[in-house]
């Protein structure tokens, strides 16, 4: 991982600078959206524009509140191929998306388990 993939600073807004409050919202967080990110999957290969755009914006949402900006970005991308209907960029906006989540994940597992010791 070669920077943070949290902006740290809009993480301790939401948490008001509690960092037990924080590990709770980041793993939250990763629990959260692996689950919208299977789900993400499913719907973009079924073809379903919809649920795709829905499930985009969740998740950019989400990982704009807590800091996981590339997360967020790379979810707008999809969410933006899914109101257009360009399949092509919302089908590699998924392989973009899970590297970035997976650089969260692992920041997650670091810092809480840093956390914890």
């Amino acid at each position: 991982m070669s920077s943070v993939p949290i902006d740290i600073e809009q993480l301790s807004h939401i948490s008001g600078d509690d960092s037990e409050f924080e590990s709770e919202i980041l793993l939250e967080f990763c629990e959260l959206t692996a689950d919208l990110i299977s789900d993400l999957q499913r719907a973009a290969s079924e073809g379903d524009i919809q649920t795709t755009y829905s499930l985009a914006h969740t998740i950019k949402g989400s990982a704009r509140t807590i800091g996981a900006v590339h997360v967020a970005d790379v979810a707008e991308v999809i969410e933006a191929g899914a109101r257009s209907g360009d399949a092509s960029q919302f089908q590699q906006g998924l392989a973009q998306l899970i590297a970035a989540f997976r650089d969260v994940e692992a920041f997650v597992h670091e810092r809480c388990t840093s956390d914890a010791a």
